[in-house]
């Protein structure tokens, strides 16, 4: 994502961002947080699509030990961030205001401490509200 339409939202609107190249999906990234995967088996998302498509969720786990010591070891974790083994892919409807549940528990990866999502939407795609969900 290059832009979006700025602080505060619109009323009643939600997140659209534009690629800087159209055609190209739009990552949306979560702030550094944590949680225990066995607590968040689901993520749901309502947006608004104007066309059918498809989103990718990929999800960070935890740093190794020694990445709080040597920078090195930071910068070999954060390679590892969002890759395919840490993805799943979910349809999107089009329409207004549809919720889509994307189902994280049993993906490969998806296991112990997770410290953030990233989540590719195609172009068009305004997100109205994300959460994780216990079941």
């Amino acid at each position: 994502m290059r832009k979006d339409a700025g602080w505060p939202l619109p009323r009643g609107g939600g997140l659209t961002a534009e690629p800087t190249k159209k055609g190209r999906p739009v990552r949306l990234m979560s702030p550094y947080t944590f949680w225990r995967a066995e607590a968040a088996a689901s993520l749901q998302i309502q947006l608004s699509a104007k066309t059918d498509g498809k989103m990718k969720v990929f999800w960070r786990g935890t740093p190794p030990p020694a990445a709080s010591t040597k920078p090195s070891e930071w910068q070999s974790w954060r390679k590892t961030w969002w890759q395919k083994e840490r993805s799943v892919s979910a349809d999107l409807p089009r329409g207004t205001r549809r919720t889509v549940t994307v189902k994280l528990a049993g993906a490969s990866g998806y296991k112990g401490g997770i410290t953030g999502l990233a989540i590719d939407v195609p172009d068009g795609v305004t997100v109205h509200a994300v959460r994780l969900l216990a079941q």
